[in-house]
């Protein structure tokens, strides 16, 4: 059908000599028709008909919902018996990154196009649909595609380590995982990303699809290869790497489509069970549990984050080792994981050697590395703060008027000065 908008009209406006086509529809009735007219009815035993209605999704925007949605749902009922879908999924309207209308006048609008070029198409889809909720507005500029851009390129890079790990030959990889993890890392992540997958696809199920790639997006980056990666040079085990690191591109194929079916093709090489695309593999469906392995990494995670807290406020270098002592004494996989993760070597150090951090159920000590230009200047700062502090509680008036309170306040901060002093001298 031609598909014309139409609009009331007064008699006298019109010419008489016009016919109206009798094969024309007014836009929205038109559009009401789409779901089962494009698909060959009323003949409803057409191959296409049969096959694609009802559909079971339709996903559009809010605004059109009694223009468009609710037709086509009374249109398809009346005309063949049967609803054409079962959800309707709302999105808002795409905004700049300000939540403004995007407006050629303004001038705030992005061309999909020029992103695409610049940044990939998969970073838009994921700036697209992160943090976005139905029925919501979906603010998208050029720094929020840049940030999507980052974990894509994490992804690929982390791609091309797994590469690296099996020194560059084609990958054997099944279409169910059934690697057994050996090492205290690969339990965990195993563990993790059971987890991760079981809850991803209950969001996708549920159209919580931001939950979703929000839990994709901090699994690969903060838990794959911020933390497993680095573990697994203790202890390579590339068979378990690889196999895990295609089910993560099968976790993260849905919402990043094109970077991980050229992953899967390119740096993994064709599997030998699976000469077919990405989008054709099965969605993981892991259930590994090992409590015990989770809650010892993660002792071991708090411990490191811990002495690289340390690092950044004594200004250290990331590379520079350092020694440490814990007890209880970890057992010697820990110790391992904590020498590599942390940058430290265990030494017996004193406590007035050291700077002590409790975490979980341990007690360490890690020796700070003397900077005597910037220990000066620590003193000379304490110094400084502790004579301040003695002139003003040997003042009588201040002693005699100012509240209480204040004054204890003031005579505390004196003996932490002054312990602080006597620890660095």
């Amino acid at each position: 059908h031609n598909i014309v908008a139409t609009g009331p009209q007064k008699k006298e406006d019109v010419d008489p000599t016009w016919q109206q086509d009798e094969d024309t529809l007014d836009t929205w009735f038109s559009s009401a028709l789409w779901p089962f007219s494009t698909l060959g009815w009323p003949d409803e035993k057409n191959k296409d008909f049969e096959k694609f209605y009802p559909n079971d999704v339709l996903e559009t925007g809010w605004d059109i919902i009694f223009f468009w949605v609710a037709r086509m749902i009374m249109f398809g009922k009346y005309a063949t018996g049967r609803y054409p879908f079962h959800t309707v999924y709302l999105h808002g309207m795409v905004t700049d990154e300000h939540g403004k209308k995007m407006s050629k006048s303004k001038g705030n609008g992005i061309d999909p196009l020029d992103m695409i070029k610049d940044f990939g198409a998969d970073p838009i889809r994921l700036a697209l649909v992160i943090g976005s909720t139905p029925g919501q507005n979906i603010p998208i500029g050029e720094n929020k595609i840049k940030g999507y851009r980052n974990f894509v390129n994490k992804l690929w890079n982390a791609g091309r380590f797994v590469q690296l790990t099996v020194n560059n030959g084609p990958l054997s990889i099944n279409r169910s995982f059934d690697i057994k993890p050996e090492s205290l890392a690969e339990k965990w992540i195993l563990a993790r990303f059971s987890k991760t997958a079981k809850l991803v696809k209950k969001d996708l199920e549920e159209y919580r699809i931001s939950n979703a790639g929000d839990k994709i997006y901090h699994f690969v980056w903060d838990e794959f290869c911020d933390w497993f990666i680095e573990a697994s040079k203790l202890k390579p085990n590339p068979e378990f790497l690889a196999g895990l690191y295609a089910e993560i591109l099968k976790l993260t194929h849905p919402l990043c489509p094109f970077v991980t079916e050229q992953i899967w093709k390119d740096l993994l090489g064709k599997p030998q069970t699976a000469n077919s695309l990405l989008l054709e593999e099965h969605f993981p469906d892991l259930d590994f549990q090992d409590k015990k392995s989770v809650a010892e990494f993660e002792k071991i995670q708090n411990l490191v984050n811990e002495i690289r807290s340390l690092r950044a406020e004594n200004k250290l270098n990331p590379k520079e080792k350092l020694s440490m002592s814990v007890e209880p004494p970890l057992q010697d996989e820990a110790r391992n994981l904590t020498e590599r993760l942390a940058g430290v070597v265990f030494n017996d150090l004193e406590d007035d050697m050291a700077q002590k951090i409790i975490t979980d159920d341990l007690e360490v000590l890690v020796q700070i590395p003397v900077d005597e230009a910037r220990q000066q200047k620590e003193i000379n700062s304490l110094k400084k703060e502790i004579s301040a502090l003695e002139g003003r509680l040997s003042n009588k008036k201040y002693i005699e008027n100012a509240p209480e309170k204040l004054v204890n306040e003031t005579k505390e901060n004196l003996e932490k000065a002054k312990a602080k002093l006597a620890k660095i001298i």
